[in-house]
C-alpha cells in the first residue's frame, strides 16, 4: 500500500508541476469552470484536433486527486461487491500565441476490489468473445492499475484553415489474486490527425483520420494445489459456448500469453452550423472498420478466431449562448456490428517442430449493439465562464442483440437497459469561496430476452454447448432491472492568487434495484473524495 501511496503522490505532484507555467492569469480566472469550458463547444472534444483553435480563454488546467469506496451488490457478473481506489490527474487546455492551441491529460488510477471473477477481461464488452469462469466460488482479489496519456495540438493558419493531431494512449494491468490466476496486460492507442475550414459565418468543416490499435495480453497461472481442475466458459455471446480445462492448450493458455488483438481504421467529418449570433449546431459523424483475433500469428502457434465489424458513431450538441446563460441539447449514438469466426485448425509434428494448418472457419457470433443518450444542460448565471446554477435531464440507452452459434445449436438473446436522470448544481460565491451543492435523481428500467436456444436443423445424441448460468441470469438481471439513482455532492473552492482556485469535493452516489431474483443484493453505495487545483 505505501508503494502506491508513493505513486500517487508523485504523479499529483507532476500533475502541479506541468502546467504551472499557465498560471500568471486575470484574476477573474479564478471563476472559471473547466467542465463549462471543455463541454461549451463541440470541437473541443471530437476527435478532430483541429477543433481545439476554437479555445475561448488563454488556458486552463486541472490537477487533482482522488480516492473511492465503493459497496453493495446490486453489481454487475464481473465487477466488486467491496472495492476502492485512488488516482491522480492533470488536464489542460492552453494556447500558445496566435497560432497554436494545445490540450493534455495525464492520469493513473489504482484499483483494488474483493470477490471478483466472470470475466477475464478489463472490460468484456469490448471483446469480440469472452473467458468465463465457470463458477462463483473461485472469486478472489483483483487489482487493476492504468495509466493514460493524451496529447493534442491544433495550429490555426489563419482564413479559416486549421490542422490538428492528437495521441492517446492508455496501458495498464490486471491480475486476479486466486486461482484460477490471470495477468492482463493492455496497450491501448488512439492516432487522429485532421483539418477543419470555415466557409463564410455559417459553416465550419472538417475531417480527420483515425487509427487505433488494442492489444490485451492474458497470462494464465495456478499457485495452489495443482491436483484440482479449474474450468472457464470460452463464451461466444450471451455466456454459451464451450467449457474449457485450464492447460497447456487453449484459449487459457498457461505456457505462453495469449494477445487479444484489435485494429480500427476511421474517419470522422465535422459540420458546425452557425445559425445566428448566439446558437450553433455542431454534429460529427464518424466511420470505423474493425478487425482483429486472438492468439499468435505465426505458422507454429494457433489463431483462435478472428473477427471482423464497423462502427457508426454520431455526436451532436445544438448550444444557445447569451451573456448570462449557455442552453444546450447534446445528443449521441453509436451502432456497431460485430462477426466472430473460429478457426478450424489442425496441428502437425513433424521432426519436433510443430505447424498449424487452417481448413477455414464458422461464424459463432452474430452482435449488433446500440447506444444512446440525449441530454439538456442549462448553465444559469454565468459569469466568467462559471454558472451559478447548472441543471441537466438526460437518458442513457443500450441494446444488443445477438446470435451465437455453435452448430447445429444456437442461441439468440436482445437486451434493451435505459437510464434516466436530472441533477442539479447550486454555486454560492462568498468573496473568496464557492461552494457548491449538487443533488440528483433517476430512474432505470429495461427488458428483452434473456436467452432463446434452438437448432438449425433436428439433432440426436450430440452434445449441447456450455454456458455459464449464474454470469447470465446476474448481467440480464443487472442491466434490466427496475432501479432508483440517487446522488449528492459538496464542492469547497477557494481563491487564491495568480488566478489560482483549490478545491475539495465529496460525492455520493447510491443504487436501489427493485424486485431482483438473481443478484446477491439491491443496494450499491459509493463514496469519492476529490482535492485539487484549477488554473
Amino acid at each position: 500500500m505505501k508503494r502506491y501511496l508513493t505513486k500517487l503522490g508523485l504523479i499529483a505532484l507532476l500533475a502541479v508541476m506541468l502546467p504551472c507555467n499557465a498560471a500568471a492569469q486575470p484574476s477573474d480566472k479564478n471563476l472559471y469552470s473547466f467542465d463549462y469550458i471543455k463541454n461549451s463547444n463541440g470541437w473541443l472534444t471530437s476527435y478532430n484536433a483541429a477543433g481545439l483553435c476554437v479555445l475561448p480563454v488563454q488556458s486552463i488546467s486541472i490537477a487533482e486527486a482522488y480516492a473511492n469506496k465503493s459497496n453493495g451488490d446490486f453489481i454487475n457478473y464481473y465487477q466488486s461487491n467491496n472495492s476502492y481506489n485512488i488516482g491522480a490527474q492533470t488536464e489542460s487546455f492552453l494556447r500558445i500565441g496566435e497560432k497554436v492551441f494545445t490540450y493534455g491529460k495525464l492520469s493513473y488510477d489504482n484499483f483494488r476490489g474483493e470477490n471478483m471473477g466472470g470475466s477475464v477481461f478489463i472490460d468484456p464488452y469490448f471483446s469480440s468473445f469472452n473467458i468465463v469462469e465457470m463458477s462463483d466460488t473461485t472469486y478472489g482479489r483483483k487489482s487493476k492499475e492504468m495509466y493514460h496519456l493524451v496529447g493534442g495540438v491544433g495550429y490555426d493558419f489563419g482564413k479559416g484553415f486549421r490542422i490538428g493531431g492528437k495521441v492517446d494512449y492508455t496501458t495498464g494491468n490486471y491480475a486476479k489474486a486466486k486461482d484460477l490466476r490471470h495477468t492482463n496486460f493492455l496497450l491501448d492507442m488512439i492516432v487522429t490527425a485532421g483539418v477543419s475550414y470555415q466557409i463564410g459565418n455559417v459553416l465550419d468543416i472538417g475531417v480527420n483520420y483515425l487509427y487505433r490499435r488494442n492489444i490485451e495480453s492474458l497470462d494464465f497461472e495456478i499457485y495452489g494445489t495443482t491436483d484440482k481442475f479449474y474450468y472457464t466458459l470460452i463464451d461466444f455471446g450471451a455466456f454459451y459456448g464451450q467449457r474449457e480445462q485450464s492447460g497447456e492448450r487453449g484459449y487459457s493458455n498457461q505456457s505462453d500469453k495469449m494477445p487479444s488483438v484489435s485494429i480500427f481504421n476511421g474517419a470522422s467529418l465535422q459540420l458546425d452550423f452557425t445559425l445566428s449570433q448566439k446558437a450553433h449546431w455542431f454534429n460529427e459523424f464518424s466511420y470505423r472498420a474493425r478487425n482483429g483475433y486472438y492468439g499468435k500469428k505465426s505458422e507454429n502457434s494457433i489463431t483462435y478466431i478472428e473477427d471482423n465489424g464497423m462502427e457508426l458513431d454520431y455526436s451532436g450538441l445544438l448550444s444557445l449562448d447569451s451573456k448570462s446563460s449557455l442552453h444546450t441539447v447534446k445528443l449521441s449514438a453509436s451502432y456497431k456490428h460485430l462477426v466472430n469466426n473460429e478457426n478450424i485448425y489442425q496441428e502437425n509434428s513433424v521432426g519436433g517442430r510443430t505447424t498449424i494448418s487452417y481448413f477455414g472457419s464458422n461464424e459463432v457470433l452474430d452482435r449488433t449493439t446500440v447506444n444512446g443518450n440525449i441530454e439538456y444542460t442549462a448553465n444559469l448565471g454565468v459569469n466568467s465562464y462559471m454558472p451559478k446554477w447548472i441543471i441537466k435531464a438526460g437518458a442513457d440507452g443500450f441494446y444488443r442483440y445477438l446470435t451465437t452459434s455453435i452448430y447445429p445449436f444456437y442461441r439468440k438473446q436482445n437486451v434493451l437497459s435505459v437510464n434516466t436522470y436530472l441533477t442539479g448544481h447550486y454555486n454560492i460565491i462568498r468573496d473568496k469561496d464557492i461552494y457548491g451543492f449538487t443533488l440528483g435523481a433517476g430512474y432505470g428500467f429495461g427488458g428483452g430476452t434473456m436467452f432463446e436456444d434452438g437448432t438449425y436443423v433436428a439433432v440426436t445424441n450430440q452434445k449441447v454447448p456450455r454456458t455459464a448460468e449464474y454470469a447470465l441470469q446476474r448481467e440480464y438481471e443487472y442491466l434490466t432491472a427496475n432501479r432508483l439513482n440517487a446522488s449528492a455532492a459538496l464542492r469547497y473552492s477557494r481563491f487564491f492568487n495568480k488566478g489560482i482556485t483549490g478545491y475539495a469535493e465529496l460525492n455520493y452516489k447510491f443504487k436501489d434495484g427493485l424486485n431482483l431474483m438473481y443478484l446477491k443484493g439491491n443496494t450499491y453505495h459509493s463514496v469519492t473524495l476529490t482535492l485539487g487545483l484549477s488554473f
